[in-house]
């Protein structure tokens, strides 16, 4: 018998042969390349025969977003607190129907800043995209898939707290054939779980999480295959400020007052505004909780949510530095809305408007960040400090205000007063 195999080919063609039967077997510990498998014997050929011996690997993608419907990608931005989902998709090899049992495991492994809240979703997916098969659904009412069935185990998400780096957690399928008897090769398996950011995020560095799939890989006994791992990137951003004597940048000004807030529009164009609960020094010193963990010196400073009620609202001072730092903010536009200022210096009457644009860059299982902040519309570049100045005297009535409407009244009465005297001046030349 001769056998012959182009570069771009995967088989081998066998010519020559008489009519038998044969044993094929791919030769023991050549399987060593992540995502490959074995391939199940052939004990029987008629003439000749060609022989597909490898096919295509297993695979496993790793994205994430904010919604848990949105359109997944590599990397994403949050404010602390805020919710994150991630999503794996792992495919099968195209000889899954040589095997009698298929066990499948996602294996993850999580930065720290990143708590585990539930797996939220698992099921089979179509070549077309559509849903062949659900194990698990938290988010449809209609259904009672809210407990994962026997035969998908679960372990390590208790320790998934965010405060450890390198936090590691599985769902497997102990024989994927036992949980759903149809599945075919061409399918995909879906998971997808909830986050939480939490305080121990490192700012504008992504954290990272990293899956891997271990499954049987080979048809005729033990063996297990992994595949190449996947990664999803998650990022969070900071700015300071810093408040000064108009005149004088070197004068630091304590004590005053800010609330900060980002605004959305709603279906019928009404203006909502979500101001920033922060993390305080009163906080730290009243012992208070967050996500059951006490809150320390090292967290204030720390936006932990947001909320429509202003009087909920978080107030900000500054220091004796005039300083303000805020972090764990989403990328966005934010409003910071001066409320108390020091005696004899002007109250802001516009807030102002800051901006965090980050732009991402992806080169294998890094991304990069960089960052451009604006200013009431001016960059200035990837500087994240805002600078905010007071000045001291009196104003001018801002455009629009009540200032400029007596200046309009009295203008018009001027006005009037001056027509009226032309009219009198000219009756009087007139009867002279």
């Amino acid at each position: 018998a001769t056998s012959t195999r182009a570069a771009d080919e995967t088989g081998y063609d066998l010519k020559g042969l008489p009519a038998g039967y044969y044993l094929i077997k791919d030769r023991d510990n050549t399987v060593s390349g992540e995502g490959d498998f074995y391939t199940k014997y052939i004990v029987r050929v008629v003439k000749s025969a060609t022989i597909t011996v490898k096919g295509e690997g297993v695979t496993v993608d790793k994205t994430v977003n904010d919604t848990i419907n949105g359109t997944f990608t590599d990397y994403e931005d949050a404010s602390t607190n805020a919710t994150l989902y991630y999503k794996w998709v792992g495919s099968l090899p195209n000889n899954l129907a040589s095997y009698d049992t298929y066990n499948y495991k996602f294996v993850d492994t999580m930065s720290k800043g990143l708590k585990f809240v539930r797996f939220e979703s698992v099921y089979v997916e179509n070549a077309n995209g559509s849903v062949a098969h659900v194990f698990l659904d938290m988010n449809d009412e209609l259904t009672t898939n809210d407990t994962l069935p026997a035969g998908i185990v679960v372990t390590g998400t208790e320790a998934a707290d965010g405060t450890q780096d390198n936090q590691v957690f599985s769902l497997e399928f102990v024989d994927l054939f036992a949980s759903y008897p149809t599945i075919l090769a061409n399918q995909k398996v879906v998971v997808k779980y909830s986050t939480i950011v939490t305080r121990d995020a490192v700012l504008a560095t992504s954290m990272v999480n990293k899956v891997e799939l271990q499954y049987s890989n080979n048809p005729n006994g033990e063996g297990t295959g992994k595949t190449v791992s996947d990664v999803a990137h998650a990022f969070t951003f900071e700015i300071d400020i810093d408040k000064y004597d108009a005149a004088n940048q070197q004068i630091k000004l304590e004590g005053v007052e800010f609330v900060l807030y980002y605004q959305d529009a709603t279906t019928d164009d009404t203006v909502v505004k979500h101001y920033a609960l922060v993390i305080t020094e009163e906080m730290v010193a009243a012992g208070e909780s967050i996500n059951g963990r006490v809150v320390t010196a090292d967290d204030v400073g720390t936006v932990y949510g947001f909320t429509t009620d202003r009087e909920q609202a978080s107030v900000l001072d500054t220091d004796a530095n005039g300083r303000i730092d805020l972090v764990g903010l989403d990328a966005g536009i934010y409003y910071l809305e001066e409320t108390k200022t020091n005696d004899g210096y002007n109250l802001l009457d516009t807030p102002v408007q800051i901006e965090i644009k980050p732009t991402y860059t992806i080169t294998g299982d890094e991304c990069a960040v960089t960052v451009e902040y604006e200013v009431d519309g001016r960059s200035q570049g990837a500087s994240n400090t805002v600078g905010v100045r007071n000045s001291k005297g009196s104003t001018l009535p801002s455009t629009g205000g009540i200032g400029t409407t007596i200046f309009y009244v009295i203008g018009g009465v001027l006005v009037l007063a001056a027509i009226v005297l032309l009219i009198t001046k000219k009756r009087m030349s007139a009867e002279n």
